[in-house]
């Protein structure tokens, strides 16, 4: 799993995808291996996979130990669930499901509301939608907590 993180820092996806995938073939109920993934094929444009992988990780719910992907930070559960509701629901803002993205990501405010990606990406969701009061006061919020 570490390996895959140093990988992905270094936008090695490929490598980072196959050490996330080593570690779900190793322990299939690794959520934050599965959400790794789901990230990396967010960056690599593969949404289909990554709601898959995110969906799984909301399934099994964050690990007890589980810390930020820069290291030995240790995240709160809520705060977890809130960045694999936030993934989630940014790749489904890139398929254009805009209902679907919408949800997940009141998810993601509502378990940490500082979470300023899932702020402004729902921002971006009600923009696609034309409901644009919600789009710029999320977009706002957004730029408040520096995203």
């Amino acid at each position: 799993m570490y390996r895959g993180v140093e990988r992905r820092s270094k936008q090695d996806f490929d490598l980072a995808l196959a050490d996330y995938g080593e570690a779900v073939r190793i322990d299939k109920k690794y959520a934050d291996a599965f959400y790794n993934r789901c990230v990396i094929f967010n960056l690599k444009e593969d949404y289909d996979r990554a709601v898959a992988d995110c969906s799984q990780a909301v399934k099994l719910g964050p690990s007890p130990n589980a810390t930020a992907a820069t290291g030995g930070e240790r995240l709160g559960n809520d705060r977890t669930s809130s960045d694999y509701y936030s993934e989630r629901g940014f790749a489904y803002l890139k398929k254009n499901d805009y209902d679907r993205a919408i949800v997940d990501l009141d998810n993601a405010i509502r378990l940490n509301p500082q979470n300023g990606r899932a702020l402004k990406n729902r921002g971006l969701a009600y923009q696609a939608k034309g409901d644009t009061a919600r789009a710029d006061a999320d977009l706002e919020a957004a730029k408040r907590l520096g995203e």
